[in-house]
């Protein structure tokens, strides 16, 4: 496990070699002296030797301030306070209104006219944000107005910053191997301007961005917010960049994304000052080429720079998931992962985890089998806690089924169960009765399941291990441990009548024990057990 923490350095390039070789990594740099870290459990902050959890006497205001407002953020989590009411709502949700990111906006610069409809759109068509993966410089850019309406006070200036700080902090690590790194640039500016007319984007948003910028050193245009962004990818030496706006001056929108910029208003509409964090981090993954997932999605279009398909989008059918490009909650599904780079192609393949059925639901001394009856699907075969006989399925494209093909009491809850797909789209289920029966459950596409008792109560272990394997196309072969620790078989091939042998006597493998089987080359049959003894013991043939 790994936990964050909030550390001040006088010398940043030693303090992150020094984090990195500890296996650890720096998620989010406030200024040069103020960082936060990403530290495996084993690593004691209060040992390393180039940053220390301990502020210094004095820090710089912008460093005061980003210190402040994450130290503010660690107190609210640790209230734990009670959900939003707009928690998990859907950004379109009657009476809030939606953040927008709108790629026909007539400001959109990414804009090729000789994009097509089967084209993908690559972030938003700007070099700084190609996907989210690496470092990444983000203006913080707080404009305040010289009325008393649109100046910030120094809490209000903290609350956007913490904000910020608890977006982009998700999204620094819910992908580790992302190993994202966001730079920031706090900018606290104050223009004497009055606000613009409101019918537009850019009427709204021109006159004290402009004002901004000219403040900031940069053009006073449109083309100067793109100076801004791509000066603070050179002078930090990031991967990507881009700026966050925000003012109190009206918008045209409350909050948007267009190429390298995000807008927002602090009211931040019926959602709430208190959920900047959400919307911000919504439009982050724009920024990066996510599309959204309400309203006017259109289901299956080509977004980010793989062209991942839009399959959350509330118009497609079947089962949506959570994803903050759909509503207000902090979970990104695969697809808005794929469209922001979040993909084996760009982060190299690795092991993926996931709860396919919760605790309890499987007897923990029980089987498990699995078996992939056609390409690019998976079953998967467990015995219960109550002695049931479990399955989930899957195939590509849709999500995984779970049903119950035997009740209760059926299956011993410590012996084994197996699985073969002995002809293409078939299925066939082996397991040790709680009796110490054999028993069988086959279907075949078209069909219904099928159940049988292939051997009688006492006939196996209830302890013990159970393999099937099918030899030549169209056969079944059952093995497992008996009662009295005798290896026992049972076989069938299309148009004869199963036959039972035993091929080792009382007392040659452990009641306890596994055994298995494989047909090496076809119409061959080799099987193996753990012996009485505690051997390893092989039986082989061939036709």
């Amino acid at each position: 496990m790994f936990q964050d923490f909030l550390l001040y350095t006088q010398d940043l390039p030693q303090a992150q070699q020094e984090i990195v070789a500890l296996g650890g990594r720096v998620t989010q740099q406030f200024t040069e002296t103020v960082i936060v870290v990403n530290l495996p459990d084993s690593v004691d902050p209060q040992t390393l030797q180039h940053s220390t959890i301990t502020p210094p006497t004095s820090l710089d205001p912008v460093s005061q301030l980003a210190a402040d407002a994450w130290n503010q953020l660690q107190v609210k989590a640790r209230a734990a306070e009670s959900p939003n009411p707009s928690e998990g709502l859907s950004w379109d949700t009657p009476g809030y209104s939606p953040p927008r990111y709108d790629e026909n906006h007539p400001d959109a610069l990414h804009r090729s006219p000789t994009l097509t409809e089967n084209q993908p759109d690559e972030s938003t068509g700007t070099p700084t944000s190609r996907y989210m993966i690496g470092s990444i410089a983000v203006g913080v850019v707080i404009v305040s107005g010289t009325r008393p309406d649109l100046a910030f006070s120094v809490a209000e200036q903290q609350q956007i910053i913490q904000e910020v700080q608890e977006g982009l902090n998700f999204l620094a690590t819910v992908e580790p191997r992302a190993r994202i790194t966001f730079v920031y640039d706090i900018r606290l500016v104050t223009v004497s301007v009055t606000p613009g007319s409101t019918s537009n984007y850019e009427s709204a948003e021109a006159p004290w961005r402009n004002a901004a910028l000219q403040n900031m050193g940069f053009s006073a245009s449109r083309s100067g917010s793109l100076q801004y962004v791509q000066n603070l990818r050179t002078s930090r030496g990031t991967d990507w960049a881009y700026v966050g706006y925000f003012t109190k001056y009206p918008l045209h929108h409350f909050a948007y994304a267009v190429d390298e910029k995000i807008c927002m208003n602090y009211s931040n509409d019926g959602w709430g000052s208190d959920q900047i964090n959400r919307v911000f981090a919504h439009e982050t993954c724009h920024i990066f080429g996510a599309a959204d997932e309400y309203g006017n999605c259109s289901c299956g279009s080509i977004h980010g720079h793989l062209g991942v398909p839009n399959n959350n989008c509330v118009k497609c059918p079947g089962t949506h998931m959570a994803c903050l490009m759909d509503g207000n909650v902090l979970e990104l599904c695969q697809w808005s992962r794929g469209q922001i780079g979040w993909d084996d192609r760009l982060l190299g393949p690795t092991w993926r985890r996931f709860e396919l059925a919760p605790a309890n639901i499987a007897a923990t001394d029980g089987g498990i089998t699995s078996v992939s009856r056609i390409p690019n699907s998976m079953e998967v075969w467990w015995v219960g806690a109550n002695g049931s006989v479990q399955a989930a399925y899957w195939y590509e494209g849709a999500n995984w089924q779970r049903y119950e093909l035997a009740p209760a009491g059926s299956a011993s809850t410590n012996g084994s169960i197996t699985a073969v797909s002995r002809i293409p789209n078939s299925m066939e289920v082996w397991w040790v009765g709680a009796n110490g029966s054999i028993q069988d459950a086959y279907w075949y596409d078209g069909s219904p399941w099928q159940r049988f008792e292939l051997a009688p109560t006492g006939s196996a272990s209830t302890n013990g291990s159970i393999t099937a394997v099918s030899r030549i196309p169209n056969s079944m072969e059952v093995w497992w441990v008996g009662a009295n620790g005798s290896i026992q078989d049972a076989y069938w091939y299309d148009g004869s009548p199963w036959q039972r042998f035993e091929l080792a006597p009382a007392g040659s493998a452990s009641t306890n024990g596994s055994i298995t089987a494989v047909s090496r080359i076809p119409n061959s049959m080799e099987v193996w057990w753990v012996g009485a003894n505690g051997s390893i013991q092989d039986a082989y043939w061939y036709g």
